[in-house]
Parts: C-alpha cells; structure tokens; sequence
C-alpha cells in the first residue's frame, strides 16, 4: 500500500503521482507548464472519465522518491534558479537532471546543466 509524502502531498493539489510506494499530491499545472511529457500525457482524457486519484494515480515507472522530493523542493521553493544558489550535491543535481531530462523538462534540464558547466559542479 502506498503512503503519502511527508512533504509533497498537498490539500490543494489536483494530481496525484506514485514513485515506487510513494504518493505525491501535487498542482498539475506546474508540470503541464514545465513538461511536453506531463502535457501530452494529461491532454489525454483518463480511462472511464475519473482523473487520477489516490486510488488511482498516474504511476511513474523507473524513478526514484527521491528524484522527486528533490525536484518538487526546487519547484516549490520557486527552484534555484529563480533565487540562487541551490544546495544540492552532485548526485541530487544529476537525479533531478534525470527526472528533468526523462520527461521532457527542457528548460529546467538546460538550467541544471549551466549550472553545473558555469559552477563546476563535480569537478575536483
């Protein structure tokens, strides 16, 4: 049985993910307006006419929880490259850049890997 997510299961979101046993509840319109994946996908009317639920969410096969905790922190904090800096290790910037570049995220991936270019990120 999936659980919901300490942090990214919000009362006022309107989509509902699950990440292995994991639910996000979270605003769909961030991820239409960020992803060609999520805008294709949710363009689609769902089966019988019942939007994704917590009884029913759109499943994301292959990804991590943390992949997504660490991508909705960005997005929900109005992401790093909007006011700075981000505090991430090289591995969290390459899981994001994962999810970012899996689902068709263009301008978030291109952020992350200017970022990572210009700061030196990984480098010894």
């Amino acid at each position: 049985m999936a659980t919901q997510h300490n942090d990214y299961y919000l009362p006022t979101g309107d989509l509902v993910l699950q990440v292995e046993d994991v639910l996000f509840k979270v605003h769909r319109h961030f991820l239409i307006q960020d992803s060609s994946v999520f805008r294709d996908m949710l363009n689609v009317p769902p089966e019988e006419g019942r939007p994704a639920s917590e009884q029913r969410p759109i499943i994301l096969q292959g990804d991590s929880v943390q992949s997504w905790s660490l991508y909705f922190g960005l997005y929900y904090s109005r992401g790093p490259f909007y006011t700075g800096t981000p505090n991430l290790s090289t591995e969290e910037m390459v899981a994001v850049l994962q999810v970012a570049h899996k689902y068709c995220m263009d301008k978030l991936q291109k952020d992350i890997v200017d970022f990572m270019t210009d700061s030196g990120y990984g480098t010894p």
